[in-house]
């Protein structure tokens, strides 16, 4: 038969054991509610004062934990199909293309709803929707989708690599070392070592999610200090805070709060004015790079995709 045919049918019986494994569907679905509502309360109503700028990014930063776990939860099941096929490979019931493409594109429909309750049970009640446009809002789900779709892919690429799911469980974590600790937010990149700067910072795919969906969020944002987050200057005598800060304001980020203030009255000093300017000066990211970050990761998860079906092929039988 032709490999269009075999397709069709290994797809279609794909999509039943799928839809017939409710203990598999029901509990990622449930992570993806459970990781949203806790995101969401934990960062519940969030301001936009400059702190909650910062509380705002490592909320974002925790939607890769999505990601994550659908690694996890995909080997067993990757492994126990790739089991099936082998028997079926050896029959010659089927080919290897066959089964790589199917068991990539019968996990999509699933990671959409997924990311979409994350989505969800996160945005609002976190309060992101707050001086944020729908754009923004569509773009931070399309992104957390495209990326979840992405680790699912990565997570299949590492296990068809491997013969046995313990060799994955071991490699899997390592690479989610450089997802944390090179994206951007836990140390900016000018503070990284020269090193992992000039590559590492370049190569992993949370750096550009992270990039995309940040700077989507926060660019919008006007930012209003409170008390805990002002710094008070004394100006000389004579001068408003405003004319006292006006040289130094041309270079830097943020406003005074009281401008016409004179001494013995101290100056409030907010060190962000908009979101825009937290990203773009504490980590160097750019707004307009968005549809291009969303670009990368795109090629990203085809990579992963790749990766998995030829990986399928070398190991389409198993090892004697």
């Amino acid at each position: 038969t032709s490999q269009l045919y075999q397709f069709w049918e290994v797809y279609k019986r794909m999509n039943l054991i799928w839809w017939r494994s409710p203990y598999y569907n029901i509990g990622r679905c449930f992570k993806g509610v459970f990781l949203g509502l806790l995101l969401g309360f934990s960062y519940w109503d969030l301001g936009s004062s400059a702190s909650d700028l910062r509380s705002r990014v490592f909320v974002l930063f925790q939607t890769v934990l999505i990601g994550v776990m659908l690694i996890f939860s995909s080997l067993p099941n990757f492994y126990n199909q790739r089991e099936f096929f082998r028997r079926d490979y050896a029959s010659k019931f089927y080919s290897w293309f066959p089964f790589a493409s199917s068991i990539v594109l019968v996990e999509i429909p699933y990671v959409i709803v997924i990311s979409t309750l994350t989505f969800v049970c996160m945005f609002w009640t976190a309060g992101l929707d707050d001086q944020n446009t729908h754009l923004s809002g569509f773009y931070l789900w399309l992104m957390l989708v495209i990326f979840t779709c992405y680790c699912v892919a990565l997570g299949q690429a590492v296990a068809s690599m491997c013969t046995h799911i313990l060799q994955a469980l071991i490699l899997l974590p390592m690479v989610m070392v450089f997802f944390y600790l090179f994206c951007g937010v836990l140390n900016p990149p000018q503070s990284l070592p020269y090193f992992w700067r000039v590559w590492m910072y370049e190569l992993v795919p949370t750096r550009y999610y992270m990039d995309g969906i940040v700077t989507s969020v926060l660019n919008d944002v006007t930012i209003r200090c409170t008390e805990k987050d002002v710094t008070r200057i004394l100006s000389p005598n004579g001068t408003t805070c405003g004319e006292y800060m006006a040289d130094f304001l041309v270079n830097h980020t943020g406003y005074i709060i009281n401008p016409n203030a004179t001494q013995p009255e101290l100056c409030g000093y907010c060190l962000y004015e908009r979101g825009s300017d937290y990203f773009s000066t504490f980590i160097g990211w750019d707004y307009n790079d968005g549809w291009r970050n969303f670009g990368i990761i795109i090629c990203y998860w085809f990579a992963a995709v790749l990766t998995a079906i030829v990986f399928a092929y070398i190991n389409r039988k198993a090892a004697r």
